[in-house]
């Protein structure tokens, strides 16, 4: 397993021109289906998405100030790889349809697009207290639209799905029956993070055996902002601080695939 850390604003600057999308400007943080969708000013940076899929590195991360564009890349990438997306998969293509990945690397650009199930996080809590639940939240919120797809994969025979590559009908239903009864636990499960932990991890064994061992994609935005929290503040809550490190720990070894215990650097 190879992890990779990025100097994001470095890798846009030699993979963007000036190429400019919209016609006016607003401030704050939107995802980029919204932007495309309000027609708001952007750099065309999407070229830098083959920059990030022909790295060859399985972990990325990306650093760069406040305010430089990491979260609408990440937003851009999601949609872009999405298999499964909440935006059809048509209007995506007409969004791209203007920027340089679709005109200057077509094929490059059917490769990869709408290829993959994609889980986008979002860890950035509002304060230390709601970290737990925000990261539940985001668990829950972004994986809906997954779970909903493999469900309706029941109603298709296995050999004309998406997914049906498991080795037999019954295993591929008792997986699928299974995640989705660990997703409707996250919306009750307010106090802790273990089911969100339990879920992540068989939804994502569960993917990777109906599509036949093909890739899914994890991407965060704020990865670092709760553990920032525990680093920085000496009066969290035993309860608080632990449910944070356990979801972290989770993710380090059972998505990132890294052994990793952050307990002794965080307590």
């Amino acid at each position: 397993m190879t992890s990779y850390t990025c100097n994001y604003t470095d890798s846009m600057s030699t993979a963007t021109g000036t190429t400019v999308h919209g016609d006016h400007f607003i401030p704050g943080r939107v995802s980029w289906p919204d932007l495309m969708r309000m027609n708001v000013k952007l750099v065309d940076k999407s070229l830098a998405i083959e920059r990030v899929l022909e790295s060859g590195y399985y972990i990325m991360v990306a650093l760069a100030p406040p305010g430089s564009g990491k979260s609408t890349f990440l937003s851009m990438l999601a949609e872009y790889l999405a298999l499964y997306s909440k935006v059809p998969r048509e209007t995506r293509l007409g969004y791209f349809g203007k920027y340089d990945l679709y005109t200057k690397r077509r094929g490059f650009f059917d490769e990869h697009f709408a290829k993959y199930p994609v889980i986008h996080l979002d860890f950035s809590p509002q304060t230390i207290e709601d970290a737990s639940m925000r990261l539940r939240e985001s668990v829950h919120d972004a994986t809906s639209h997954i779970v909903d797809h493999l469900l309706a994969s029941l109603k298709i025979p296995a050999d004309e799905g998406h997914i049906g590559l498991y080795p037999t009908a019954s295993a591929r239903r008792r997986a699928i029956e299974h995640v989705a009864d660990l997703f409707g636990r996250l919306k009750s499960d307010s106090a802790y993070l273990h089911t969100a932990n339990i879920f992540m991890e068989n939804l994502l064994a569960t993917l990777h055996m109906c599509r036949g061992g093909n890739k899914s994609v994890v991407l965060i935005d704020e990865l670092e902002k709760p553990i920032a929290y525990l680093q920085c503040l000496s009066d969290i809550p035993q309860g608080v601080r632990r449910g944070i490190i356990s979801i972290y720990n989770t993710f380090y070894t059972s998505v990132f695939m890294v052994s990793c215990d952050l307990s002794t650097d965080c307590n």
